[in-house]
């Protein structure tokens, strides 16, 4: 416990690589300890946090070392967890399916099936439209980094049919359908773009978003109106 306890400590800090070697020391010291897939979980999230660190500092080789034993130590801790505790799964499935996403956008693009297949059995664990809608928009985003704008479309779609005020999923739809190769879907965009600007103009948090949906919706209606100007213009 005390060698959880100080990796803990470590990890909270963001001395991940210090954080490692104490995780599997109590592992090593208590091996047949009921909650070791605690331990493990912890260790997972550790490995995931380094592997955005090393992204971050450009060392591609050594990101991909930390996401993979990311992805191994969770896939470990998941098959431990008690059948008693099956309300422990879910949150054990995303740092899972957080490290398996950023290997198969940025890493690995032969993990994309993996993946998806991941946030998949998260969903069927989810319960909450909430929670289900975001895990289906982290799918379509998947797919969207990916550069297969029609499967997110289609899979921001099935996001908001689960939960219409999923504003994850609104802007995420219009991004993929601005993104579209086929301007007949530009409009449509458009109007996505903007139910998102008046949903999501008082949160702050999402005053990112809102500039970027403006800067398109800004872009977007030049477009169109061009194309209008250019149609009338025709003999």
């Amino acid at each position: 416990i005390r060698q959880f306890n100080a990796a803990n400590e470590l990890a909270r800090a963001g001395k991940y690589e210090e954080a490692i070697p104490l995780y599997k020391s109590a592992l090593e010291a208590s091996p047949d300890h009921p909650q070791l897939y605690v331990v493990l979980i912890r260790m997972a999230e550790a490995y995931h946090n380094l592997g955005v660190e090393r992204f971050n500092n450009r060392q591609r080789e050594e990101a991909k070392e930390a996401f993979n034993l990311a992805i191994e130590t969770a896939r470990k801790a998941i098959s431990m967890i008690p059948q008693d505790k099956p309300e422990q799964k879910p949150e054990y499935h995303g740092v899972l399916c957080r490290s398996l996403a950023v290997m198969a956008t940025y890493l690995d693009p032969a993990r994309l099936s993996e993946a998806i297949s991941a946030h998949e059995e998260l969903l069927a664990m989810q319960t909450t439209p909430a929670d289900r809608a975001r895990t289906q928009a982290q799918i379509a985003k998947i797919y969207l980094d990916t550069a297969k704008s029609e499967e997110a479309v289609a899979a921001y779609r099935k996001a908001l049919e689960i939960d219409p005020n999923s504003l994850d999923a609104l802007f995420g739809l219009g991004n993929a359908l601005a993104q579209s190769p086929d301007p007949s879907k530009y409009p449509e965009a458009l109007t996505i773009l903007k139910q998102f600007v008046e949903k999501a103009k008082s949160d702050p948090q999402r005053a990112n978003q809102v500039q970027q949906a403006n800067e398109m919706i800004a872009a977007f209606s030049q477009f169109l109106e061009e194309q209008r100007r250019g149609q009338r213009k025709r003999p």
